[in-house]
């Protein structure tokens, strides 16, 4: 067979396998996709003018399973800016989601922070960030601790993850779900994490 016979052949060979990679493009699927693959969320509070930063570790094997959780240790009447990072180690190279998560195209995610247990009324979270098209999102934040408190509670970390096949629908999603109260709901609102940082304050 002549050259010019194969190439057609080879075109399209080539189409069967270029043509699935783009399924992400078709607007029949959901734009949040499937379920971030997170290994590792860090917190880490600074405290606002100045001190050493409070930080903190959770670590998940392949299954979601918590391996570790760590404890973060909190001072009365301190205000912190916190930052929360999520990461992907199970790659080659370990992959920072926190990008994925916020990107402009992707208003698919929303973080939330609930102190719970003795510490309930002693810690405020605050100012809240925005995700690049101006959705709620959570991953910085302002928490403060009010002053003579004392005890040990928790802290939950929530990621929400929101899927539609537009972004109004998304938006729309979000909008209803300003707390983590309401249930996931399969393939519409799902926690990609949800577990609790041990707190003490002193």
């Amino acid at each position: 067979m002549t050259q010019t016979r194969l190439f057609p052949l080879f075109l399209a060979a080539l189409l069967l396998v270029v043509l699935p990679a783009c399924d992400s493009e078709d607007p029949e699927d959901p734009i949040a996709g499937e379920e971030e693959v997170i290994s590792n969320v860090n917190i880490t509070l600074t405290p606002v003018g100045g001190g050493a930063a409070v930080t903190a570790e959770a670590v998940f094997d392949e299954e979601s399973v918590e391996v570790s959780i760590g404890a973060l240790a909190l001072t009365a009447g301190t205000t912190y800016n916190a930052v929360v990072v999520f990461t992907n180690r199970f790659e080659d190279d370990p992959l920072e989601l926190n990008e994925e998560i916020t990107e402009e195209e992707d208003i698919a995610h929303q973080i939330f922070i609930i102190p719970e247990g003795a510490t309930t009324g002693s810690i405020t979270i605050s100012n809240r960030n925005d995700d690049s098209a101006g959705q709620p999102l959570g991953s910085e934040f302002t928490l403060t601790v009010t002053a003579n408190a004392s005890g040990s509670g928790t802290l939950r970390l929530v990621l929400r993850h929101y899927e539609g096949t537009t972004d109004t629908e998304v938006v729309a999603q979000k909008g209803d779900d300003l707390t983590p109260t309401a249930q996931e709901i399969p393939e519409v609102v799902e926690n990609d994490v949800n577990f609790v940082y041990p707190v003490t304050i002193q």
